[in-house]
């Protein structure tokens, strides 16, 4: 009986060792547009202060230095999110799960919840040193609210939080996020193969994305593919419907010309860059 309590007492305090919700901890993140196929904004998420909520006490979360509405806290491994509707708190995510374990995606805090990601399923439980330590890694699988896999898959990891930016952000056909580095006490580790915190990133609105337009579409003769000034597209990039990358150009002006007479008869791709990131991707027709 005593050997067992000892052992309970040991899992509760092993999460404690590496919180994940310590003060002045960041994540930056980058967001990826499904429509626009690109990066196409950065975010700067940290741990400043606290507030007390029905007796809990809560971390205050902050995007960009503006104060958001989302409060986390975190006891024995589990982080909870408070859902001021409810005027009650949600697990967003439990370091004590095993393989086979599900968890819902029904909170809102820091865009969770939403989308078609309807719940995660662990899939693989692991310990490995990352930051300096051994920290547990749970991976998670997205299925959709119809209980289907959707092929998303991100990591939490003990002490630091998802691989897409401290939380779980879920799935929406409009954006999701990737963490580009985590800091803990000056000390920054880089993830999802970035080398940097604050990569080169295109800040366009879904309007600019809209004006770089090519027409007319289909290429009959000559056509312009519109540019706009704000977005620096610099490179261009085509492709057969195969994939077959057959051009690349470099771009100093606010307009490309299509010459059909470069082209046979069918369907094209062009994607547009602006210092190294694709930001867009749309078909053309040349006849």
């Amino acid at each position: 009986m005593r050997l067992s309590i000892l052992i309970y007492f040991i899992s509760l305090i092993s999460y404690s060792q590496i919180p994940t919700l310590n003060e002045n901890n960041s994540w930056t993140i980058v967001h990826w547009s499904f429509w626009s196929g690109g990066y196409v904004g950065l975010d700067s998420i940290m741990i400043f202060g606290e507030e007390i909520i029905n007796g809990k006490t809560y971390k205050k979360i902050y995007r960009d230095g503006e104060l958001t509405n989302c409060r986390l806290r975190e006891e024995n491994g589990v982080i909870f999110s408070f859902e001021e509707d409810l005027n009650d708190e949600k697990v967003m995510i439990d370091l004590n799960l095993e393989v086979g374990a599900i968890l819902t995606e029904d909170y809102f805090c820091l865009g969770g919840g939403g989308g078609t990601l309807g719940s995660y399923h662990i899939i693989e439980v692991y310990t490995a040193f990352i930051a300096g330590a051994n920290r547990k890694v749970i991976t998670l699988e997205g299925y959709d609210i119809f209980g289907e896999p959707i092929g998303y898959f991100e990591q939490w990891i003990e002490g630091i939080g998802s691989t897409n930016g401290l939380v779980p952000f879920g799935y929406n056909y409009d954006f999701y996020s990737t963490m580009t580095c985590f800091s803990e006490n000056n000390n920054v580790t880089y993830f999802n193969d970035f080398n940097q915190c604050d990569p080169p990133i295109l800040f366009i609105d879904k309007f600019n994305l809209n004006r770089i337009i090519l027409y007319p579409n289909p290429v009959i003769n000559k056509s312009i593919l519109q540019l706009p000034i704000e977005a620096e597209i610099d490179q261009i990039k085509i492709y057969t419907i195969s994939g077959q990358l057959i051009k690349t150009e470099n771009i100093s002006s606010n307009n490309y010309i299509i010459n059909s007479m470069d082209y046979e008869n069918g369907l094209y791709f062009y994607q547009v860059y602006s210092k190294g990131l694709h930001i867009k991707t749309d078909k053309f027709i040349v006849k």
